[in-house]
């Protein structure tokens, strides 16, 4: 796994405002600027006639799928140590077998307006719980399986 690749996404992701915002620049929607215009930007968001609720949706959940406790940890410490605000680095949550069950809780629980959730999980958790405020699935494409003959 490119561990600088995965982490350098859930950052972008982090910084995106909506998915809306990811989607256009994906989809390569010539209303995305890509050439960072901020003023440009903002005059976009200020022309909407919605209430911060429907434009920020900044507090929207990250999901990450990667194949095994390993890489959950490694991709956590990793994450931890990019970010500069506590309260970010205190909604980098795993999912794993060997989190306590009231760990595991956190991650249905909402971060403060502004912080956005990052959930570190394996596969199975594509199946066995649903987190209803994840707006982006980063998928690693690995998993763990066992094969018999």
């Amino acid at each position: 796994i490119d561990y600088d690749l995965v982490v350098d996404t859930i950052q972008w992701l982090c910084r995106l405002k909506s998915p809306l915002e990811a989607a256009n620049y994906l989809n390569g929607s010539k209303k995305f600027n890509k050439n960072g215009n901020q003023q440009q930007r903002q005059q976009q968001l200020n022309s909407k006639k919605c209430n911060d609720s429907e434009t920020d949706s900044s507090s929207l959940a990250i999901l990450v799928f990667l194949p095994g406790i390993k890489e959950i940890t490694t991709v956590q410490e990793l994450l931890v140590k990019s970010m500069s605000s506590p309260a970010a680095r205190d909604w980098v949550l795993p999912i794993h077998s060997t989190i306590p069950p009231e760990e595991q809780r956190l991650v249905f629980v909402r971060p403060p307006k502004g912080v956005r959730k990052v959930v570190l999980a394996t596969n199975i958790a594509e199946t066995a719980i649903t987190i209803d405020d994840v707006a982006f699935v980063v998928d690693t494409g690995r998993m763990k399986e066992n094969r018999y003959d």
